[in-house]
């Protein structure tokens, strides 16, 4: 399967543009498509305490566009709550140790629940 930023990018390519959401998901989705880096926006109404980036155990919960309910494969990168509410995923195919340290560390600084 592929990861949210390489479907974007041939969606992209295809089409010519991406349909418009909502304008601060159009903002990532458009900084994603530049600089070729995954980009996710969060509804902190809807998140479970803390947001970490962290690999799936499988058990996890993720509701898709569709409104069906899925579960990341376990190792699949994923943006999850402390109810194991999966709120991004298919950032990245992988992510080597040095690029997930990173994305926690940005996450830190973008991500600050009250």
């Amino acid at each position: 399967m592929r990861c949210a930023a390489e479907a974007q990018l041939r969606c992209l390519r295809k089409e010519g543009s991406l349909p418009p959401l909502h304008p601060l998901v159009d903002l990532c989705n458009a900084m994603s498509a530049a600089y070729a880096i995954p980009a996710a926006v969060f509804d902190p109404a809807h998140v479970a305490g803390r947001l970490e980036v962290r690999y799936a155990t499988g058990s996890e919960d993720y509701l898709a566009f569709s409104g069906e309910h899925e579960r990341p494969d376990a190792g699949e990168v994923i943006f999850a709550d402390q109810q194991d509410q999966v709120h991004a995923r298919r950032c990245t195919r992988h992510l080597r140790p040095a690029r997930f340290r990173l994305a926690v560390r940005l996450l830190r600084v973008c991500w600050q629940p009250k």
